[in-house]
């Protein structure tokens, strides 16, 4: 593994522990609000908006040199997974 191959798996493993933590935090222990909850959705959102700006950046590319029934296929995942990670889960405020 060369020396700059460090970043992907750190990535990967900051997103996919910051959704496994948001998860646990959400469903099992009930915890909507508060510290616990507000740091994996920041890395969460944070590992979100690199993957929307790579999907913008690729479509910036591709989008010129190929139509668009063949860049939307492949950009579209991106942009998706993107915009799912930056969404907080309670997207409502609870009535008082």
């Amino acid at each position: 593994m060369a020396s700059d191959d460090w970043f992907f798996p750190l990535f990967m493993t900051a997103l996919f522990g910051s959704v496994a933590l948001s998860i646990y935090l959400w469903f099992f222990r009930k915890i909507r609000s508060g510290m616990w909850i507000w740091f994996p959705y920041s890395v969460r959102a944070t590992c979100g908006v690199f993957i929307f700006g790579a999907g913008m950046f690729a479509w910036d590319l591709l989008f010129g040199e190929i139509s668009l029934s063949g860049v939307l296929p492949f950009v579209g995942p991106f942009l998706v997974i993107g915009v799912l990670c930056m969404t907080p889960w309670e997207l409502k405020r609870r009535q008082l």
